[in-house]
């Protein structure tokens, strides 16, 4: 992902959280908050990186540790 994908998808990730703030039964979902971390966070990796590098989940440390959602039964 370049950097404007992920700025998209903080912006999402912000909007959401926004969102979720308004509905009672969502503003204590974890998920939308560890979800707007994780944009943050990779926005963050991006604005230190040089000019035209591009994130890489395969590459990032961070994201190789964490586990992996199981689907929906």
């Amino acid at each position: 992902m370049d950097a404007g994908a992920v700025a998209a998808a903080l912006e999402d990730a912000r909007f959401d959280a926004r969102q979720d703030s308004r509905h009672e039964h969502l503003a204590d979902d974890v998920r939308g908050r560890a979800e707007l971390a994780e944009w943050e966070r990779i926005a963050q990796l991006l604005a230190a990186a040089a000019p035209g590098t591009v994130y890489d989940p395969d590459t990032d440390d961070v994201a190789c540790r964490l586990p992996m959602e199981l689907p929906h039964q």
